[in-house]
C-alpha cells in the first residue's frame, strides 16, 4: 500500500501541474500576474516530483543512501529550492492581490511578475546552498578524554569525516577538514582508528597534548587539518623521502585570513608542499588557502605566498621544525633540503595518498588498526547503513555546554635556549 499511494501521490503531481502549465502557456489570456506565480508553483512541484519523490521512496525502502553523493546533494537541493519558491510565491500572491486591485493589469505587471520570480529562484537558490552542506555534533566536554566531534551530512545522518567526505569539492578545489583553528592550542586530530573517525584530542601517557607557544609563535599558526579520502601508507616508501608514511590522511595547513571553527568543512586552493621526516615517517604539509577566501584568486601557486605573505612558509618550516622540541624531542628534519614544492608537484602527492586510501577502504591493503567504517563508500566492505553509525553515536555522552578547564602552563611561552 505503501508504494501505491506514493505511485498515485506522484502520478497525480505529474499530470496535474503539467495540465497547470500547458493551460497557462497555451492561452495567451491565461497569463495574468496571479496565474504567472501559479505557474511557478507547479514548476516548483514537478521538480519535487521528478527528482525527489522517486529517490525519497528508494531511500525508505531500502536501508542506507542507495545512491551517489551526487545525487544525494542534486536531491536536497532540487527539494530546498521548490519548498523556497513555494514559500517565497505564495508570499508574493498575497502581496500581489491587493496591489492588482487598485491598479491596472497589463503587460507591465507581468514583466514586473517576470523579474519577481527571477529574483526569487535566485534567491531561494542562494538559501538552498546552506542546506546542502555538512554539520558537527561534539560529545562530551571540550578538552577532556572522552571529547569527540562528529560529522553529518546534509541529511543529518553520521558520517566519516576520513571516508565519507569526497576528496573533491570542485574542479582544482579539495575539501579540507579543519582539525585545529588557527591560534589555539589543543592538539585534535581525526581519530583513525574510532568507528567513524570523530574529531578527538591526541593523548599521550594519559594526558591530553597541547601545542607549545613557541616564541614567537601562539599555537598554530594557519588553520590546521586534512583532506579527506587520503591516507599516507605506512607500508609504503616514498620515493621522495626514502621513509614510510605516517598512516594519517595528509595534513593541510590553510593560510587564509579567516580563523575556521573545529570540524569544519571548507574547500582549498593547493598551492604547494612541505615533506617534512617525523620520527623517520613521511608527514607530507599542504600548503593551501581557503577556496572562500576574499584573496584566494591572486594564489596560484607556492610562489604567490612568498610574494604575498613574506616570512611566512620561512616560520612554517621553523614551527614545525621545533614544535615538539618542548617536549623533549628533536627537531624534525625535511626532505628536499626544507624547500616548498609547487602545486602541480603537491597535487600528484595527494592524488597518490588518494590511491592509498582506495586501497584501504576497499580492504586491498592492511590497514594496520584503522577503522574504515563509511556510509557511502558502496565497494567498501566497511560500509555500514546509517542506523549502525546513529549506534555508534548514541552510546557516547551527551554534549556538555561548559569546557573543562584548561591547564595554565598551555599559555606560556617556550624560549627554545641556544647551544
Amino acid at each position: 500500500m505503501f508504494i501505491v499511494a506514493y505511485a498515485l501521490i506522484f502520478l497525480l503531481c505529474m499530470v496535474g501541474n503539467a495540465l497547470v502549465c500547458f493551460i497557462v502557456l497555451k492561452n495567451r489570456h491565461m497569463r495574468t500576474v496571479t496565474n504567472m506565480f501559479i505557474l511557478n508553483l507547479a514548476i516548483s512541484d514537478l521538480l519535487v516530483g521528478i527528482f525527489c519523490m522517486p529517490t525519497t521512496l528508494v531511500d525508505n525502502l531500502i536501508t542506507g543512501w542507495p545512491f551517489d553523493n551526487a545525487t544525494c546533494k542534486m536531491s536536497g537541493l532540487v527539494q530546498g529550492m521548490s519548498v523556497s519558491a513555494s514559500v517565497f510565491t505564495l508570499v508574493a500572491i498575497a502581496v500581489e492581490s491587493p496591489v492588482i486591485s487598485v491598479r491596472r493589469r497589463g503587460a507591465l505587471f507581468l514583466v514586473g511578475a517576470a523579474c519577481g520570480l527571477v529574483a526569487l529562484w535566485q534567491l531561494q537558490l542562494l538559501d538552498s546552498g546552506t542546506m546542502s552542506g555538512f554539520s558537527t555534533e561534539e560529545r562530551a566536554a571540550p578538552f577532556s578524554l572522552e571529547y569527540r566531534v562528529f560529522l553529518k551530512n546534509e541529511k543529518g545522518q553520521y558520517i566519516s569525516p576520513f571516508h565519507d567526505i569526497p576528496i573533491y569539492a570542485d574542479k582544482d578545489v579539495f575539501h579540507m577538514v579543519v582539525e585545529v583553528p588557527r591560534w589555539s592550542n589543543a592538539k585534535m586530530e581525526i581519530a583513525t582508528k574510532d568507528p567513524l573517525n570523530p574529531i578527538k584530542q591526541d593523548v599521550k601517557k594519559g594526558k591530553l597534548r597541547y601545542v607549545a607557544n613557541l616564541f614567537p609563535y601562539k599555537g598554530y599558526i594557519w588553520n590546521y587539518g586534512a583532506i579527506p579520502q587520503t591516507w599516507e601508507d605506512p607500508g609504503h616508501n616514498d620515493k621522495h623521502t626514502g621513509c614510510c608514511g605516517d598512516n594519517d590522511p595528509i595534513d593541510v595547513c590553510e593560510i587564509g585570513g579567516k580563523v575556521c571553527a573545529r570540524g569544519e568543512i571548507i574547500g582549498v586552493k593547493v598551492l604547494g608542499i612541505l615533506a617534512m621526516i617525523d620520527e623517520g615517517e613521511t608527514d607530507w604539509k599542504v600548503i593551501a588557502i581557503n577556496a572562500d577566501d576574499p584573496d584566494a584568486a591572486n594564489y596560484n601557486d607556492i610562489s604567490d605566498v612568498k610574494r604575498l605573505k613574506p616570512g611566512y612558509l620561512e616560520a612554517t618550516v621553523d614551527w614545525f621544525r621545533r614544535y615538539k622540541v618542548p617536549d623533549g624531542k628533536p627537531e624534525n628534519e625535511f626532505a628536499f633540503n626544507a624547500e616548498f614544492k609547487g602545486k602541480d608537484f603537491a597535487i600528484d602527492i595527494i592524488k597518490s595518498t588518494h590511491d592509498h586510501w582506495k586501497a584501504l577502504v576497499t580492504k586491498k591493503t592492511d590497514g594496520k588498526g584503522i577503522s574504515c567504517m563509511n556510509t557511502t563508500v558502496s565497494e567498501s566492505p566497511f560500509k555500514c547503513d546509517p542506523d549502525a553509525a546513529r549506534a555508534i553515536v548514541d552510546v557516547l555522552p551527551p554534549p556538555c555546554e561548559s569546557a573543562c578547564t584548561v591547564p595554565t602552563d598551555v599559555d606560556k611561552w617556550f624560549h627554545q635556549q641556544k647551544n
